[in-house]
């Protein structure tokens, strides 16, 4: 349904999209209801993995409707090659909310993260217990000179951590794994997987009033979120928030949603 020659996507997601497809064209459905009701538009949407399988069979069905739209909610992140995941933007708007891990996710991102983490561990001041401690009682408030204070108590600065054994593995394990991505690079192709669409992203405008379980279960209801346009190379870098989980649920995604539309004067009752 589309020229997708030299493109690259997530296997299981092409599959759900295939199998959508297939099903869509053997019971004959979605031709009868618009013959049916000639005024109607076609509009797709999903959530995660089914965002990600909407866009897909939204290219797939755009050439015998062209004015179909796709709302994607929530995205995967390594998901479709470049050129698929900006060619989709005049067709597919999708929804990201504030630190959501999923449109994030990719080989990439997590080895980054692993990384950082190793990194951050090696310049580690005082033993591990103690900066989670730190980190889960303030519940990530921690903002501005508060943050970098914090930040020093806790770490040494780059380059002035002092010579340990856990450095010294560190160094043989990235050593190690130059030589296995080396050996990846050869025996495969690397392609780089985005997120697609026109991506709309809710992000907090102002810090979140405190609750009971602000820092460990993201309850942070009442915080303000504003809409901001986003590329789809603005989510190379997994964020460690007390929300990344639950900016995910479809639940959380709709009711900010609505509260950002009721703040432009949008009517959300149905």
């Amino acid at each position: 349904g589309f020229d997708g020659e030299g493109e690259y996507a997530h296997q299981g997601i092409v599959v759900c999209s295939n199998w959508l497809m297939g099903n869509l064209n053997r019971h004959g459905r979605l031709g009868e209801t618009l013959r049916k009701h000639p005024t109607y538009t076609l509009k797709i949407c999903g959530h995660s993995l089914g965002a990600g399988a909407a866009i897909l069979l939204s290219y797939m069905l755009r050439r015998d409707h062209p004015t179909l739209r796709c709302f994607a909610y929530a995205p995967p992140g390594g998901f479709l090659s470049r050129r698929l995941a900006t060619g989709c933007a005049e067709f597919v708007t999708s929804f990201v909310l504030n630190a959501d891990l999923v449109p994030r996710l990719s080989i990439a991102t997590m080895e980054k993260l692993r990384d950082d983490t190793l990194e951050l561990l090696s310049r580690a001041r005082v033993g591990k217990r103690r900066i989670l401690t730190s980190l889960t009682l303030r519940g990530g408030d921690a903002h501005g000179d508060k943050y970098h204070e914090a930040a020093r108590a806790l770490l040494y600065p780059p380059g002035c951590a002092p010579d340990t054994e856990f450095r010294r593995q560190l160094k043989q394990f990235r050593e190690v794994q130059a030589r296995l991505a080396a050996e990846r690079q050869a025996a495969v192709i690397d392609v780089a997987l985005f997120p697609a669409g026109r991506i709309v992203h809710l992000v907090k405008t102002e810090r979140p009033r405190a609750t009971c379980c602000a820092g460990m279960c993201g309850g942070t209801a009442d915080t303000p979120y504003s809409p901001v346009w986003k590329g789809v190379d603005d989510f190379a870098e997994i964020v460690i928030s007390p929300t990344l989980w639950f900016d995910h649920f479809p639940n959380r995604i709709c009711l900010k949603m609505e509260e950002v539309a009721r703040s432009f004067g949008i009517d959300v009752e149905l």
